[in-house]
């Protein structure tokens, strides 16, 4: 028990300290309105009233359902923010403060399913938002009172699980959509191979992750979990299960409540529901298939001799790669997503889109395409600042169709050149488009939405904006167009349970089924009379071809009508047999009660920027009062402090304001604190002095991505007024008194690769922290003026086998001529050492350390003890430290080093926790001491 509050009280330190990044905080500057009704409150961008009734009205009329199975029929009032300038699909639900935030999109991929996109946030958001509150009372309750929503977010993560928030919600919009995740057999495709592939991933896995093999997200297992729960227990268990947690939110507290609930056993939950699923999908095993390493290989093209494909497995990265007869090549590493990113191939070049950050604004991002050559990998962006999606080639390579989700917020076709010129496109007010391939030089073959109604596939015109459909509106995944030259196209599409590859006439619109798959087949491709395409397999992915002749045919309602492409025994997409529930007129709810909505401004300065909705008594390091306030756009924030610090051993109050809307960022801090520092030469706190300061600090972020490459850098100047009496020394009051300027410059860059899978560091990264501070004044009887240089610079490179790393580092400091001024540390890494491991800290007048560090996973063992700790990675680290000090002026540098070996254990505390701790070999090479100890959290994870 007492290791569970140790724990508890490490994470509410850390959650209340958390800082948020601010780059990814705010939309671009804007004219902010909001409207409203008894159930949310949509705050949205000018020109935008007509999608925010839109989105105010599916709000009221899934208000009816969303929270029927725990009880509540009204929910309550929700600020719900609209963010249409976003390019990745997404939305979220979160306190601090209480909203919802909903970014703008349509169903591109095929990731999510058919259903109209708002419609999927406001069944599947609003459900977190009912989970949410409802989470809230009894001993919740309680924390809630005593931290704000702090409190709430801490038992939350500890006692609920996101598996349960998220397969939950799943359940809710599969329930009551025509077309939610579950009535999908891609959504549960990985976890079908997984169970067929032999034994159930543990819970353990599930929770902490495996560095193992390629398991499935918590939406998914969650889903089964969630679903298995309702069909055995009844409506009421979840409702059952949520008041057991509230009452005991402890670590781990769902599993007793589902115990307390069920009557049994959990893991006899837990595998009962698996083994459920397996035994229906057991007629679908791969015979003779042997069990090997999760690998994927999918999106190919077969041009000639050469066939090209992006692989994947959990040692690398996405790799473009080109193979002929024997030969294998691998061309580059690229930004690949199996669920948003599809290559388009023709003779010399790949083509792709991208999610890219906007270089200030996280609420802002785009989806660029690059061109990828096929003779030496080079890469190179032919767009920038768009939204296009799904791109193709034309038949002799020389343009490329795409959608593009213009800045009014229309999806249409966009034609482009080879340099990403903008040539012609196809708008039509009745269609939304998803997907487009070149038919001919005027026409296009596109998947498209009419009113919110699924998915259709038309024939579109160029000259006249005409649309013709060739399959009728369905609520069928169509996905991955492909074009022979002639009058067919190739596509996925679900058909009892499985996905599989269709062939269509364009001209007769004759329908043919070409795969008969185990689990599903993807991306299908053109090559003469052969077809080639992705199969799903128990070790990933992996690539066939079959013959054209094999295409069977069917009729175009085989794709439409839900009773002829739903299994009727299949859990894939019938795994609850719901029934189906639809939205009799989508017109009347885009326009409903237009006339009764009241626009009104919205400055972000309301009642909740001025009312706080977190507090805690852990301030920095310390202990005290903070208290915590954000506006809905979270570009006006404040924080107050009244405590004592650790670092110190001192009482302090502070008061920081951010404005966060333009660029740069602004606050403004007033902070008056007892300082106790060490003298040069010293370990101990023996001087001190009181110390109010007041000022303002101006940031300028800065964000770009390439590729797999991410680059953030930040430069930052903070001007303060500084006044200091009160001076001690050795317990003795001294006197005197000193009035500061003092100046802070801070540059930080951080350029590094994306991490495999598996990387404990990332493969390649540089980063540089400089900072300058500067105290200066003309008073004589206190304080001297001083100034002080800190400077850390770090590399890592690939190592000599796969997964391992090289870290080198310098971590430098230097201060001026002044003897007793102080200043603040520059960070603070927990349990760790500012000079050569093994040696305490002692003031100094500069030190420069430098380190190298090699590291190299030894087990990934998945091994967990009860429910208190998973082991998921053993790795081991070698090092040598090497630090070079000097005292003063006048005295001789002072040198400290050592070397040895770190072993790390990467774990999961209590399934709620990641906490790495390790075991320590210290050699002091001065001293030639040898020492061991155990530490918890390591410096080296750039």
């Amino acid at each position: 028990m007492k290791l569970k509050v140790l724990l508890i009280l490490l994470f509410l330190s850390l959650n209340t300290n958390a800082q948020y990044s601010f780059t990814e905080s705010q939309s671009t500057p804007m004219n902010w309105k909001s409207i409203e009704n008894d159930f949310a409150q949509v705050i949205y961008p000018e020109n935008y009233k007509d999608r925010a009734i839109y989105m105010a009205n599916l709000i009221e009329h899934y208000s009816k359902y969303v929270g029927l199975s725990y009880g509540v029929k009204k929910p309550e009032q929700v600020a719900l923010i609209y963010r249409p300038e976003m390019a990745n699909p997404n939305g979220f639900v979160t306190l601090a403060p209480r909203r919802t935030e909903w970014f703008d999109s349509a169903q591109f991929s095929s990731r999510l399913s058919s259903l109209e996109w708002h419609e999927m946030l406001s069944i599947h958001e609003y459900r977190h938002v009912i989970q949410q509150d409802i989470f809230n009372k009894k001993t919740v309750k309680f924390f809630d009172i005593l931290m704000g929503d702090t409190g709430q977010q801490v038992l939350s993560f500890l006692a609920k699980k996101p598996w349960y928030m998220e397969g939950d919600a799943v359940y809710t919009e599969t329930k009551y959509t025509p077309a939610g995740r579950g009535r999908s057999p891609r959504f549960m495709a990985r976890l079908k191979a997984l169970l067929l592939k032999g034994e159930t991933p543990t819970y353990d896995q599930f929770v902490g992750g495996s560095y193992n093999d390629q398991l499935v997200n918590w939406y998914i297992y969650g889903y089964v979990l969630v679903s298995y729960g309702y069909k055995k227990y009844g409506d009421q268990f979840w409702n059952v299960v949520m008041n057991n947690v509230t009452a005991r939110p402890y670590p781990n507290g769902i599993v007793g409540a589902i115990e307390n609930s069920s009557g049994v056993d959990f893991y006899d939950f837990y595998y009962a529901a698996f083994d459920d699923l397996r035994k229906e999908w057991i007629g679908d095993k791969f015979n003779n298939l042997p069990i090997s390493e999760y690998n994927v290989k999918t999106n190919q093209y077969k041009n000639g001799a050469n066939l090209f494909y992006v692989e994947y497995d959990l040692d690398n990265h996405y790799r473009l790669i080109k193979e002929s007869k024997d030969e294998k090549e691998v061309l580059t590493d690229i930004a690949y997503s199996e669920d948003f990113t599809r290559l388009s191939y023709s003779k010399d070049y790949a083509i792709q889109s991208q999610f890219l950050p906007h270089w200030r604004y996280g609420f802002k991002s785009y989806s660029d395409l690059s061109l990828i050559s096929l003779k030496d990998g080079d890469i190179k962006y032919i767009t920038s600042g768009e939204r296009l999606y799904n791109p193709h080639f034309n038949k002799d390579g020389s343009k490329i169709t795409a959608i593009n989700f213009d800045k009014n917020g229309k999806w249409i076709i966009q034609e482009l050149n080879l340099e990403g010129a903008k040539l012609r496109s196809i708008t039509n007010s009745k269609y939304d488009f998803l997907e487009a391939i070149n038919l001919n030089n005027n026409e296009v073959i596109a998947i498209a939405t009419r009113d919110g109604k699924g998915k259709t596939i038309v024939k579109a015109n160029y000259s006249n904006n005409r649309v013709l459909e060739l399959v009728p509106p369905t609520y069928n995944n169509l996905y991955a167009l492909n074009y022979d030259g002639n009058n067919s196209v190739l596509f996925e599409a679900q058909y009892k349970g499985k996905i599989e590859v269709f062939k269509l006439n364009t001209t007769s619109k004759s329908l043919e089924k070409c795969t008969d798959s185990n689990i599903a087949s993807y991306s299908p491709t053109f090559s003469n009379s052969n077809f080639y395409f992705t199969e799903q397999t128990i070790n990933g992915k992996r690539i066939k071809s079959s013959s054209l002749n094999s295409c069977r045919s069917l009729g175009i309602n085989s794709l439409v009508n839900r009773s002829q492409y739903f299994a009727k025994n299949d859990p894939s997409d019938s795994y609850n047999n719901f029934e189906l529930i639809d939205i009799k007129d989508r017109k009347e709810i885009q326009t409903k009660n237009s006339n009764n909505y009241t626009e009104e401004d919205y400055s972000g300065f309301d009642w909740r920027s001025a009312t706080p909705h977190s507090w805690s008594f852990f301030v920095g390091n310390g202990y005290g009062l903070s208290l915590y306030a954000d506006n809905y756009l979270r570009d006006f924030s404040w924080n107050v402090n009244l405590g004592y610090e650790a670092s110190e051993n001192s009482p302090y109050s502070s008061a920081i304001v951010y404005y966060k809307r333009y660029w740069p960022i602004l606050s403004a801090t007033v902070d008056l604190r007892e300082r106790m520092v060490s003298q040069l030469a010293s370990d101990s706190d023996d001087y001190g002095w009181d110390e109010v300061a007041y000022g303002i600090k101006v940031e300028l972020p800065f964000v770009q991505k390439h590729n797999l490459y991410n680059l953030n850098l930040s430069l930052s100047y903070q001007a303060e007024q500084v006044m200091t009496d009160e001076y001690i020394q050795y317990d003795t009051k001294v006197s005197g008194e000193a009035d500061f300027i003092r100046q802070s410059t801070t540059l930080s860059l951080s350029l590094y690769k994306d991490f495999t899978t598996r990387s404990i560091i990332s493969p390649w990264s540089f980063s540089l922290l400089g900072i300058y501070q500067d105290a200066s004044t003309n008073d004589e009887t206190g304080l001297e003026d001083d100034y002080r240089w800190f400077g850390s610079f770090s590399i890592t490179t690939p190592g000599l086998f796969t997964n391992n790393g090289i870290k080198i580092s310098v971590v430098g400091e230097e201060y001026g001529d002044g003897d007793n001024y102080r200043f603040q540390p520059s960070s603070n890494e927990f349990m760790g050492y500012a000079y050569s491991r093994g040696y305490d800290y002692f003031a100094s007048k500069k030190y420069l350390k430098s380190s190298a560090n090699y590291l190299f996973p030894l087990f990934y063992p998945d091994y967990n003890i009860a429910a208190l700790i998973y082991f998921k990675r053993i790795y081991m680290n070698l090092y040598y430290d090497i630090t070079k000090a000097k005292l003063s002026d006048t005295r001789k540098s002072i040198q400290l080093s050592s070397y040895g070996a770190e072993l790390v254990f990467n774990t999961n505390i209590l399934r709620a926790l990641p906490v790495d701790f390790g075991v320590r070999y210290i050699h002091k090479y001065e001293t030639q001491e040898n020492e061991y100890e155990g530490y918890l959290g390591t410096s080296l994870a750039f």
